[in-house]
């Protein structure tokens, strides 16, 4: 006897034995699944257990990383350096940038500028999966 899910069993089609998410969880276009087999019922037992699994474990939301930083001091005359120091929170991790090139991932930065002028100062902020999150700048006189 076969197992189908389905909304409209009169339009029944037979599955490979090779499924895939996509093949079980398009549901909207009303297309039935015909399992052939127990194999074929216990591996879409399996998937559809494991992707309730995943489902579950990822609902717990990440904290956004707000980025956030202090520098001194702050009044600079060339050559000058300066010390930067993240105070983000909730972030994985972090990218200093000067005049949009990077020049560190620590938490703390000390640059020397080199000559007078402004320079563009900025932190980027990670979140645990890797992606950027948010973002702070300033710009620094050095006389």
């Amino acid at each position: 006897m076969p197992f189908y899910i389905s909304t409209r069993p009169q339009k029944l089609i037979s599955l490979s034995s090779t499924l895939s998410a996509s093949d079980l969880f398009n549901f909207s276009s009303q297309t039935p699944i015909l399992l052939q087999n127990s194999t074929m019922r216990n591996n879409l037992l399996i998937i559809i257990a494991l992707s309730l699994i995943l489902l579950l474990s990822g609902c717990q939301e990440e904290p956004e990383p707000i980025a956030s930083f202090t520098y001194s001091p702050t009044n600079l005359t060339a050559p000058a350096t300066a010390t930067f120091q993240s105070t983000s929170t909730n972030a994985s991790g972090l990218k200093w940038f000067v005049n949009d090139r990077e020049v560190s991932t620590q938490k703390s930065l000390t640059y020397t500028f080199p000559t007078k002028g402004f320079y563009k100062v900025e932190l980027l902020t990670y979140k645990k999966s890797g992606y950027p999150s948010d973002y702070k700048g300033v710009t620094v006189q050095v006389k």
